[in-house]
């Protein structure tokens, strides 16, 4: 069996030109949201010694950037 690769741009935000692409990003950004905090509170409060509200205010500097036309971050 022949493997072919396709290398595409996945939008991590509304960056990106075109309804497609833009909704693209919207879900893209949406989910990156939606997990932020589940994905970062193990490793900020276990291995870094965080507490939870150190964590939460550091990540929202995150969402804002995650969020920031200008930096597509996935």
């Amino acid at each position: 069996m022949d493997v072919v690769e396709k290398v595409f741009a996945w939008p991590g935000n509304e960056w990106v030109k075109g309804e497609k692409g833009k909704e693209m990003g919207r879900t893209m950004l949406a989910n990156g949201l939606e997990g932020l905090s589940a994905v970062s509170m193990a490793v900020l409060t276990r291995v870094f010694g965080m507490s939870v509200e150190e964590v939460e205010e550091s990540l929202g500097d995150v969402r804002r950037d995650m969020a920031d036309g200008e930096f597509d971050c996935f």
